[in-house]
């Protein structure tokens, strides 16, 4: 007893003397930590025979125990209540001179300094960390559903308040009594939160917050109170509408490319294959909606009768982007009353569309379906290869002349080919005017002459 007595009084002698010089230790280890996720505090020794390693938090000129090891196996008898099955050490890595500390339920009561006390029988070693919690970061999708994560200590008389500080507080969710209490919830969040009931006791206070919309956006206070203990969690809410769809067209030599809907302020940036001799004159807009979302749109203006290059436009902010290509054909041509071979090159897992004229849709086919075609193309379409390409029946010029554009997409992209058909003049139609011309322009003269003789004779026998 006396041994144990005198071993444990020279442990604690040196731990005094190496926190006493503590104050003299220059270049913290800086950690920051989320609040409500876990941490590690690193530390490192020199490993050897009897290890004893202590941590210890330095607050307000006082020390606290978060987490003590000796004899092979943690001492938590003397460990603050704060860090009751908060903390552990990597104990398969001691041996190899590992003695950083494990931190889950990070809060913001855990911001301090904190001193890594290292003994073996060689040598002492001393480490300062300085915790810093940073808020939690929640990225919510404009027009969606969101949760704000919180967790609290459970125990009886539950009381939960959700705020949002934006100035002043404004009352977003609250619960007692075993219910929620709408009777101060702004107006701004009526019919659009909820707590996960079923859970509360075992300590979640997350909040759901349906129909996301940039007002929303800020700073939230979770504050859980209980009979034993009381915490604040501050969540920061970041709304996000990312960049769903990218439409290019070509016409009159001009490639427009166009988006919408989308927040943070997106850019839109051009490239072109192959390189053009010149530099193409290029022109970007950008306008907010009524909802504060961001539309832009670009035009870049191609070579004279361009028919072989490819262009591309990205539109993209710092949390998405998305990509439309256009690639130029070659103009085709067919006659009427024939069949037309108009290439794309997808695959059968490729959603397609086939449009004509860039607003009238001819068909349809998603990925690992059959395709959908419009009634009216019913009696044109012939068929659509493997590869994407459409085989189409030539009615007339009226109504076959003109753009067609093979569209692919992809889970960030979609990709045009587009072709200009061109229908030659029917040969049959050809010879029909020209004999009617021949009838208008020579025989009717003749047909005259003779029924004017005709007529002559009759009056003069």
């Amino acid at each position: 007893m006396t041994e144990q007595c005198s071993v444990q009084k020279s442990v604690l002698v040196q731990t005094a003397v190496f926190l006493m010089l503590a104050v003299l230790i220059q270049g913290d280890t800086p950690v920051g930590c989320v609040f409500g996720g876990s941490c590690v505090l690193p530390c490192r020794f020199q490993p050897n025979s009897n290890t004893i390693l202590e941590w210890v938090k330095r607050w307000d000129g006082e020390d606290f125990t978060v987490h003590r090891y000796s004899r092979d196996q943690d001492q938590l008898g003397h460990q603050d209540p704060l860090y009751k099955r908060r903390t552990s050490l990597f104990h398969d890595q001691i041996s190899g001179g590992n003695a950083s500390l494990g931190l889950s339920r990070v809060n913001l009561q855990d911001q301090s300094r904190y001193l890594c006390y290292a003994s073996n029988s060689e040598k002492d070693w001393l480490t300062s960390v300085t915790l810093t919690v940073r808020d939690t970061q929640v990225g919510c999708v404009f027009g969606g559903s969101c949760v704000l994560p919180c967790r609290f200590q459970p125990n009886s008389d539950t009381t939960l308040h959700w705020i949002k500080k934006n100035g002043k507080n404004v009352q977003v969710h609250s619960y007692y009594d075993d219910q929620d209490q709408f009777e101060y919830q702004d107006p701004l969040y009526k019919g659009r939160t909820s707590l996960f009931h079923d859970q509360i006791s075992g300590g979640n206070a997350s909040l759901g917050l349906s129909r996301v919309n940039l007002q929303d956006q800020g700073s939230y206070l979770c504050y859980a109170s209980t009979t034993h203990y009381n915490q604040e969690t501050f969540i920061i809410l970041a709304a996000r509408a990312p960049v769903a769809r990218v439409d290019i067209v070509l016409l009159n030599n001009t490639v427009t490319c166009k988006s919408g809907g989308i927040y943070p302020r997106p850019q839109l940036t051009w490239s072109v294959s192959p390189r053009p001799a010149t530099v193409l004159q290029n022109t970007t807009e950008v306008h907010e909606d009524d909802q504060g979302l961001y539309g832009i749109s670009g035009s870049l203006r191609t070579v004279y009768n361009d028919t072989e290059s490819t262009y591309s436009c990205s539109v993209h902010n710092e949390h998405s982007a998305r990509k439309a290509t256009i690639r130029l054909r070659p103009p085709m041509q067919s006659a009427p009353g024939s069949e037309v071979l108009l290439p794309c090159n997808a695959s059968g897992l490729d959603d397609i569309t086939w449009t004509f004229n860039h607003d009238q849709t001819i068909l349809r086919r998603q990925a690992g379906r059959k395709k959908v075609v419009e009634p009216e193309w019913q009696q044109r379409v012939r068929d659509l290869s493997e590869s994407g390409s459409l085989l189409l029946y030539v009615s007339s010029s009226a109504q076959s002349e003109g753009t067609y554009r093979c569209t692919l997409r992809y889970a960030d992209e979609e990709d045009v080919t587009h072709i200009e058909l061109k229908i030659l003049e029917d040969p049959v139609e050809e010879r029909s005017s020209s004999t009617l011309g021949i009838i208008l322009g020579v025989d009717v003269p003749v047909i005259i002459l003779i029924i004017a003789i005709i007529s002559l004779y009759i009056i003069n026998p």
